[in-house]
């Protein structure tokens, strides 16, 4: 299979010459072989100052339909790096000032022969003229198979005062209008001196005239190396010549079609010093004529031959010369004989006509042969799609003459009509139901080789299905001039048309569950269908209704994108028996899930013909990521501890992932509340409650959230959720959908609570102590306060020590703070005590502890917090019998209050053990 990559994508940026078959693998050929090509005149071409220049230009092999457009421009040897233009047959704005006036006048223009075959029409070279000429044809197709310009050079012959005399040697030189080698007589050019000499200057200029502007122009050719010199010329005085005139024609006569060569021989001493004029005559009537310069003049009964390139004269040696005709005629059949004059030459290179001579009659008879024509075809059954190119060969051998060639059509209903002659001067004649068709290009008769002939319909039809009937016939000419038919041959094909319609699209993949940067290839696969096709790819996103374009793959080889084309490549394998149009996707996302479809389209004639739909492939695209939370699945703390709960990344999609977790709390009978978040960038961010929980990275893969000094309201299920983030092709990060895991925190509180009994106007002390270690001596305290009267839901602060030991009371009555003592007997114990108690100090005292400490910019920063039991205090009026209801292990006193006595006196001590609860 050859495989066509498309140009556009990462797939196709490697390399230009990834998408040169494409447009041949859109037809789906089965090989994209068919490369364009230009023809041009094989360089160099030789051509006088004055002389008329045409050079032809053609396009073979092209794969477009349209009218083909030509640029000419030219390298000139004065300025070989630079490109001027000259003339462009579609855009008249195209010459350069150097040559834009002569192409207004005319003197320059283009002559269209076809569509795909011009020729460039100069019709006085210039001495600036001389350079590389090249041929370019734009190419329409956007598309690259083959050659698209082709170069020939023209070297200009600029004569001045110097004219020409004959030499003795033998030299290769061009007939400009043939551009056929043959020998002549070497060219020395003489300098034309001064004085008395400059009255020949203008008769050497005529014979220069003369020599550059005769029907036959002689060019000098790239071999012969061109000197002056300063040689007077004089007239040779030589005794009188005698001379013998002798002509030389094939044995046997000649068949038409063949080569007739005379030779003419000239016999005289010093022949190497002699001029002669040489004449062939035919039944009496002058064929053609050297004169002494070597310049050829062929009679008007021939012009047309000699066009042709069918007549050619030189001079082979001192004393031969030869009249050379092919291919030979009935019409040439005749008697013919030499003429020679002796030429003398003068001052200035005047030459003076002698004496002539004529040789003997040589009868020379061209006779017909027998035809053995034979027509052969490759293929007797052919099968074609609907809308694709028909090409039908017809192979002829063994024509004695030329050949015509005349291709019909019967159609499966039996009528048989025309559908396009060839000539034998290979001029093309359409049958009139296949005018229009031949007259837009579909339908053209080609002869590749000079055996071989071809029948090309492009955009072929249903109706083209039939038997095509290849007649050649061989034609010769007469002795009168007239064309014979002497033989016809046929052989026939049978052409089967096969509809658009019968071709498929199915869609597969080898793997449509994919993790996050994996590569996915799509595969829409054509069958076998050869007209054009166009194919688009489109996606439907997960959760959306509508579809949206990927990429469009033209008929005619264009590609339009319609998403970005980084992270999509198109690659075209063109098969036997179908074509792979590949969509791959090269790292696949979230944003890529979804469901892929291509729609592919025939078109004939530019009008699109028939629509096949794949069926829909879903692409699911899944995360990798995996994550779990610990250290167990259940933890139990005590209050006031503190908590550590980890979540750990166990396994990412890449190696540059990167993270945003929030941890979210769930109380029993409440929804999910977000404790502490941090985003990709690793920012945190905090719902309000920040500073109670604290979220650190230990290392890449680690998110420990920090909750000190928990509180029985802080169980419940703490969940970590993970968003994973990813970097497209583009450098843009995008994220996952978010994966979590939970555990469960159950904190036990501590029965601290205390009852206190005390006699009124005495003191109470109640103490708020942390737990044994908690206390950090780096860190800072502030402790606040709160009393609640007996019955009363509302607590009001007493006061409160801040962590720089500021004592704030402003909410304090002045009566109680005359009474009220606030102090830290020890580093993990704040101490109150009210003086002279009364009982409106009965109630439930309690404190708040908050920790703080200080970073290395010497801010203060708060850790947290935690809250006491409570101390129930009771004042008992005097007489009234005191009442311990203890909740934790204590250590009691009692005294005896004697009525008479300023003191009090201690009973004994009591020991009380908690018995319950």
């Amino acid at each position: 299979a050859l495989y066509c990559h498309l140009q556009g994508s990462p797939f196709v940026q490697e390399g230009a010459h990834d998408q040169i078959c494409l447009s041949c693998c859109l037809r789906l050929k089965d090989t994209c072989q068919c490369q364009q090509e230009v023809q041009i005149n094989e360089p160099p071409l030789f051509r006088a100052q004055g002389s008329p220049l045409t050079i032809s230009c053609t396009v073979i092999n092209s794969r477009s339909s349209h009218e083909q457009q030509f640029d000419f421009v030219i390298y000139k040897k004065s300025a070989p790096e630079r490109m001027v233009n000259i003339i462009s047959t579609g855009d008249p704005s195209f010459p350069y000032a150097d040559y834009s006036k002569r192409v207004r006048n005319g003197d320059i223009e283009v002559e269209r022969l076809s569509s795909f075959s011009v020729l460039l029409h100069m019709k006085e070279l210039l001495k600036e003229d001389d350079g590389d000429f090249e041929c370019q044809t734009p190419n329409q197709l956007g598309t690259y198979l083959g050659s698209y310009s082709a170069k020939t050079t023209v070297n200009g012959i600029y004569f001045g005062p110097i004219y020409y005399t004959c030499k003795q040697c033998l030299i290769p030189l061009f007939f400009c209008s043939s551009f056929t080698l043959f020998p002549l007589t070497c060219l020395v050019l003489v300098q034309v001196g001064s004085g008395s000499r400059n009255q020949s200057r203008a008769s050497v200029q005529h014979t220069v005239q003369k020599l550059c502007f005769g029907i036959m122009f002689m060019m000098i050719a790239d071999t012969l190396s061109v000197s002056s010199t300063a040689t007077d010329v004089t007239k040779t005085e030589g005794e009188s010549l005698v001379f013998d005139v002798q002509v030389e024609s094939p044995k046997g006569g000649v068949r038409e079609g063949e080569v007739l060569q005379l030779k003419c021989t000239v016999e005289a001493q010093k022949i190497q010093e002699r001029y002669f004029s040489v004449a062939w005559l035919k039944d009496g009537r002058e064929v053609a004529h050297m004169d002494p310069r070597g310049v050829v003049s062929i009679s008007q009964e021939y012009e047309a031959r000699d066009r042709e390139g069918e007549m050619k004269v030189w001079k082979s040696s001192n004393r031969d010369y030869v009249l050379f005709i092919k291919p030979v005629r009935v019409m040439d059949t005749g008697e013919y004989q030499c003429r020679v004059w002796k030429e003398e030459k003068g001052t200035g290179g005047v030459f003076t006509q002698g004496r002539s001579q004529d040789s003997s009659v040589e009868r020379v008879a061209v006779t017909v042969p027998e035809s053995n024509l034979v027509v052969t075809v490759p293929s007797a059954a052919v099968s074609v799609t609907q809308g694709s190119l028909l090409q039908l060969a017809c192979q002829v051998s063994g024509a004695k003459g030329q050949v015509s060639v005349a291709w019909q059509h019967r159609s499966d209903k039996g009528t048989t009509v025309d559908v396009i002659n060839l000539s034998r001067s290979g001029v093309m004649e359409p049958g009139a139901q296949y005018r229009q068709r031949v007259q837009a290009g579909n339908v053209r008769a080609l002869r590749p080789t000079a055996s071989n002939f071809t029948l090309e319909i492009a955009n072929v039809l249903l109706t083209d299905s039939g038997v095509y009937r290849c007649t050649a016939t061989d034609w010769v000419t007469e002795r009168d001039d007239k064309v014979k038919n002497i033989d016809s041959k046929l052989q026939e094909s049978t052409v089967s048309v096969v509809s658009l319609g019968k071709y498929a699209a199915p869609l597969k993949s080898r793997n449509v569950r994919v993790t996050e940067n994996d590569t996915v290839e799509l595969i829409c696969t054509v069958k076998r269908p050869e007209a054009p096709l166009s194919v688009t790819w489109k996606f439907q996103p997960t959760g959306t209704p509508s579809q949206a374009d990927i990429v469009l793959l033209t008929h005619n080889g264009d590609i339009t994108w319609f998403k970005e084309l980084r992270n999509y490549q198109l690659r075209v394998q063109a098969q036997a028996e179908e074509t792979r149009v590949v969509l791959r996707i090269m790292r696949a996302s979230a944003s890529e899930a979804g469901a892929y479809q291509c729609v592919v389209d025939a078109f004939l004639q530019q009008v699109q013909t028939s629509r096949k739909l794949s069926n829909k492939l879903s692409v699911i695209v899944k995360s990798s990521l995996s994550i779990a939370t610990g250290p167990q699945p259940l933890l139990e703390h005590d209050a006031n501890s503190d908590v550590r709960m980890e979540c750990r990344i166990l396994k990412a999609t890449s190696n540059s992932s990167r993270f945003a977790v929030t941890w979210q709390l769930q109380r029993p009978g409440e929804k999910n509340q977000t404790v502490v978040s941090m985003d990709h960038d690793s920012v945190l961010s905090d719902p309000g409650e920040a500073e109670r929980y604290s979220l650190r990275r230990h290392d890449a893969q680690l998110f420990e959230l920090l909750v000190p000094r928990v509180e029985t309201r802080d169980s419940g299920q703490y969940h970590c959720l993970v968003e994973e983030w990813l970097q497209n092709s583009h450098g843009v990060w995008y994220s996952l959908p978010a994966k979590s895991d939970a555990l469960e925190l159950v904190v036990r509180s501590k029965r601290s609570n205390l009852e206190v009994s005390t006699a009124e106007n005495e003191q109470v002390n109640v103490n708020c102590t942390m737990e044994a270690g908690s206390a950090l001596p780096s860190s800072h305290y502030s402790v606040t306060w709160f009393f609640a009267k007996v019955n009363a839901s509302a607590k009001e602060t007493l006061g409160k020590v801040g962590h720089d030991g500021v004592l704030d009371t402003s909410g304090l009555a002045p009566e109680l703070l005359e009474r009220i003592r606030f102090y830290r007997p020890a580093i993990d114990t704040f101490s109150l005590t009210i003086q002279r108690v009364c009982v409106e100090d009965g109630g439930e005292y309690s404190c708040e502890v908050a920790e703080y400490q200080t970073d290395r910019d010497g801010n203060v920063m708060y850790i947290g917090s935690s809250k006491s039991g409570i101390t129930n205090v009771r004042v008992l009026l005097p007489g009234t019998l005191t009442h311990l209801h203890c909740l934790t292990q204590i250590s009691t006193i009692l005294y005896m209050d004697s009525l008479e006595a300023e003191f009090k006196q201690p009973l004994c001590p009591l020991n009380l053990q908690r018995t319950a609860p």
